[in-house]
């Protein structure tokens, strides 16, 4: 609960912030996210397929992710500083998941405040 506090508070920059309070937010989301999913993982949520598509997000620049759902399914998200960085990301991300020999179903969902 107190990760999930955390979390909604990095996102909501308050009334005064500018645009360039986003990428603070995104950082501190992303470090919050890295934190929650290595707690997820050491209750044995993750696998090696997940830890290495996330590995791979951080190598082309995501701020930090988590696996999402139940766990063990395989689905995750990743922050980034911007809808740029996270498109930039794609190619790399589906080469990983070939690479993985997984099917992978990779979607870009962009939010922004500003």
């Amino acid at each position: 609960a107190r990760l999930l506090r955390e979390a909604a508070a990095a996102a909501e920059p308050g009334p005064r912030a500018s645009a360039s309070a986003a990428v603070p937010a995104a950082a501190a989301l992303g470090e919050l996210a890295s934190r929650a999913h290595a707690l997820l993982a050491g209750l044995g949520l993750s696998s090696p397929a997940l830890e290495s598509m996330l590995a791979a997000g951080r190598a082309a620049g995501a701020l930090g992710g988590k696996l999402s759902g139940a766990g063990g399914g395989g689905a995750f998200y990743l922050v980034f500083a911007s809808a740029a960085e996270a498109e930039a990301a794609l190619p790399a991300l589906g080469a990983a998941a070939r690479g993985l020999g997984v099917e992978a179903g990779i979607s870009l969902l962009v939010t922004a405040r500003g």
